[in-house]
């Protein structure tokens, strides 16, 4: 994916968020697609998201979307990224790690995400 492509995703998935614009609805669906088919490039693009949010409601949204998708499909994978991003980064770990639901997570990568959470 180029650049371009990732600004476009995340400017539509935080304005669908915002405003519920039915022209944004593509961006968390194909956010969705890339948490269960390129967790890679779905990780840049929710930390671009991040990035923009954190400190907002929407840090929530996105823990409870993309990001819980992203290790309930790819946990094992990504964990040792996110777990980075959780050290580097205390709001991460306050407003969006720390609110993260289990859902189908697998139980090692959930004991992880509560150890970096905390």
């Amino acid at each position: 994916m180029e650049y371009e492509e990732y600004e476009e995703i995340c400017h539509a998935w935080i304005a669908y968020q915002t405003m519920g614009t039915f022209s944004d609805f593509w961006a968390p669906a194909e956010l969705a697609r890339l948490c269960e088919k390129d967790p890679e490039n779905a990780w840049i693009i929710i930390q671009m998201i991040f990035r923009r949010v954190g400190e907002t409601g929407l840090a929530l949204k996105l823990a409870s979307g993309p990001l819980e998708c992203l290790l309930t499909h790819h946990g094992p994978e990504m964990i040792e990224a996110v777990e980075r991003l959780a050290r580097e980064d205390k709001l991460f770990r306050s407003n969006c790690l720390a609110r993260l639901w289990r859902s189908g997570i697998d139980t090692e990568t959930w004991s992880r995400i509560r150890s970096a959470a905390a």
